[in-house]
């Protein structure tokens, strides 16, 4: 019974070793992919640098080879196509760009969310109100008046609030 302890023992021994010995070999091979993927991404990322480079000068009207070029077309055709879409959109959800920081912002919006600049005024068209031909609306003007007053008032009261909560 005595061996058959030992050479269990030995065998466990074995296994351990063995399972140790993996296990370091899949830590070693994950260290080594995770960087081959870094490396990867770092070459992704240059390469778009590199693209990015060579559009700009396409665009300041660098001469490129024929190949290059052609792509740089194709981007160009595909920008304006990006920007036709989306005015589109915004025609859509009757949104117009803010602005300053050139974000869609819904028409009925005084202020826009992203950057907080005051949105211009909205004039109603003709093709809006038929037969009101002698004046245009601004709508965007009163609502920030109205707004800007009920802030003002806001303040005024928690400030009363306060001054009564002190005494």
């Amino acid at each position: 019974m005595k061996d058959f302890f030992e050479e269990l023992g030995k065998y466990i021994g074995e296994t351990a070793t063995t399972v140790g010995n993996k296990a370091g070999e899949v830590i070693e091979t994950q260290k080594l992919k995770a960087q081959v993927r870094s490396l990867t991404h770092e070459n992704t990322v240059d390469l778009l640098e590199l693209g990015r480079g060579v559009y700009e000068q396409y665009k300041s009207g660098a001469v490129l080879d024929e190949k290059v070029e052609g792509l740089c077309e194709a981007i160009s055709s595909r920008e304006e196509s990006i920007a036709e879409f989306e005015e589109k959109i915004a025609a859509i959800r009757g949104a117009g760009k803010c602005p300053n920081c050139g974000k869609m912002v819904a028409k009925e919006m005084v202020f826009c969310p992203y950057c907080g600049e005051k949105m211009p005024a909205v004039t109603v068209d003709e093709e809006e109100t038929p037969g009101d031909d002698t004046e245009d609306v601004t709508l965007r003007e009163e609502d920030a008046s109205l707004f800007e007053e009920e802030a003002v008032k806001g303040d005024a009261a928690r400030s009363q609030e306060a001054a009564e909560e002190e005494a």
